[in-house]
């Protein structure tokens, strides 16, 4: 078996993704962790008062939202995540378009418990998803010969971190 290396998007380390052998009391527990498919599951670009808003003047903001989302697929210990992004920009006050990404990957994860699962389904796969969703806006917006927008970079796993900190401070209470 060949070992197949993955670059984190965040911190540009190489990191493993092939099966780690874990020793639990009684037997050897297997993990495995693959990068299966990264795929634009859906892609749409609104320009509101097109022709009209090529022709306006101004400084170009932005707003952003995300949402990872996951579901199991048929083939076992196989998911889909999918980020889910909705960029708006505007020039001035004026809405110059409307960018819908759905940005998706195909993720093997097996021998994890359900805890670790969920972090690396809403934490560490939407981290691998976003440099993909980073490049297909940039180039969707270069195609319809709008303005570029800079996404900074997101951890989406310190944002799940913070959800479950705020999620156990409001159990706490």
């Amino acid at each position: 078996m060949t070992d197949k290396k993955h670059i984190h998007p965040n911190n540009g380390r190489i990191i493993d993704v092939e099966p780690v052998k874990t020793s639990a009391p009684d037997q050897a527990k297997e993990k495995l962790f693959n990068v299966e498919k990264v795929y634009v599951k859906k892609l749409s670009l609104e320009i509101p008062d097109a022709p009209e808003s090529f022709l306006l003047k101004g400084e170009v903001k932005s707003d952003f939202e995300f949402k990872p989302e996951q579901q199991k697929l048929s083939v076992e210990d196989t998911y889909e995540t999918t980020l889910n992004g909705t960029v708006k920009i505007k020039l001035g006050d004026k809405e110059l378009a409307i960018c819908n990404i759905l940005q998706s990957g195909i993720f093997k994860i097996k021998g994890f418990s359900e805890e670790e699962q969920k972090r690396l389904s809403f934490g560490y796969c939407p981290d691998v998803l976003y440099p993909y969703f980073r490049q297909t806006l940039a180039n969707m917006l270069n195609e319809a010969n709008l303005p570029p927008i800079i996404l900074q970079p997101i951890s989406f796993e310190m944002i799940y971190q913070q959800q479950l900190d705020k999620q156990k401070k409001e159990a706490a209470k």
